[in-house]
């Protein structure tokens, strides 16, 4: 009741568990958004590399992880 003083129930967000029903929606949820900043955020962590030069094969291995979790992610992220 103070609550819906405060803030009204127009204006109050749903709890993200309330919105989803079941155990499996949830973690597919979970899953779902957090796929989708690695997506955003792996290309940041591939700047250095290709700033540096693919130079070495570790540094080739380290652009080819990153791309292949990128691509993962970026799989997992549509579902």
């Amino acid at each position: 009741m103070v609550s819906e003083l405060l803030m009204p129930r127009r204006f109050q967000l749903p709890t993200f568990a309330a919105e989803l029903g079941s155990v499996p929606e949830l973690a597919s949820a979970i899953v779902s958004r957090v796929a989708f900043w690695v997506v955003v955020g792996v290309p940041f962590l591939s700047l250095p590399l290709l700033a540096t030069g693919l130079d070495s094969q570790t540094t080739v291995a380290a652009f080819l992880g990153l791309l292949a979790v990128n691509l993962l992610a970026l799989v997992l992220s549509r579902y």
